[in-house]
Order: structure tokens, then C-alpha cells, then sequence
């Protein structure tokens, strides 16, 4: 897998987290996905789909600032920043995060198998 499809399948989970595309999330997430929150909670990739199925984690806007990505093998890792602004049930936030995500190719194409956000102060 290039840097290039790394960065095209994560566009497309971006894309897939605002619409609440549940198919689009489901194939581009690996099975054993550890999605680190902000907060430091941890979903498995049922639990995290679970969430934005059912409007627990509902996505408005995403702005995404990549700002590093390399490749060892057949992994890559993208790291940026998110600007977003969300419902965490009826809750809304807008928050600024660093992240660090990896994708591995697979047989099925490219899959997401790890992500770690970090909040970041909100700027002015």
C-alpha cells in the first residue's frame, strides 16, 4: 500500500464518519480496529460504528490538517490535525485534536487498525 491510498481511505472513513455511512465505515475499518478517543476511552470498531449508528456520535464538520504520513512496509501511519464539530449524544463540542491513525493493506484493500486523538486547546 502507497502513502497515496492510505491517505485516499482515510479521506473516505472521514467522509463516511459525517454522512453516517455505516457500509463505507464497516469496510474500511480492521476487525481488531483500537479507536482511542480524547478522553482516553477506547472502542473496538463494533463499538465505535455502534456509536455513530445509533446518533451517539453524531459528526457536523471535519477539518482535517495532515501534517506527517510514512510507510514501513505494507503500514502507514498519517498524523494531523482534526478541527471538528459533533454531538456526543445531545451534546454538541467543537474540538481540536492531534491524531495518529495506521492503516495496513490487506488482502480487501486498505484498513484502518489503530486510532489516537489528543485534545488540543482551542484557538481564536
Amino acid at each position: 500500500m502507497t502513502i497515496d491510498e492510505a491517505l485516499e481511505a482515510d479521506r473516505r472513513r472521514l467522509d463516511a464518519c459525517l454522512a453516517a455511512d455505516i457500509p463505507v465505515l464497516e469496510e474500511l475499518m480492521a476487525e481488531d480496529c483500537l479507536y482511542i478517543h480524547t478522553a482516553g476511552n477506547i472502542d473496538s470498531k463494533s463499538e465505535f460504528i455502534e456509536k455513530v449508528k445509533t446518533g451517539m456520535l453524531r459528526y457536523m464538520r471535519i477539518g482535517n490538517n495532515i501534517e506527517r504520513s510514512g510507510a514501513c512496509g505494507e503500514t502507514v501511519a498519517i498524523a494531523g490535525i482534526l478541527e471538528m464539530d459533533l454531538y456526543r449524544g445531545d451534546v454538541p463540542a467543537s474540538i481540536r485534536i492531534r491524531y495518529c491513525c495506521t492503516w495496513v493493506s490487506t488482502a480487501s484493500g486498505p484498513r484502518m487498525l489503530t486510532w489516537q486523538s489528543t485534545p488540543l486547546a482551542n484557538h481564536k
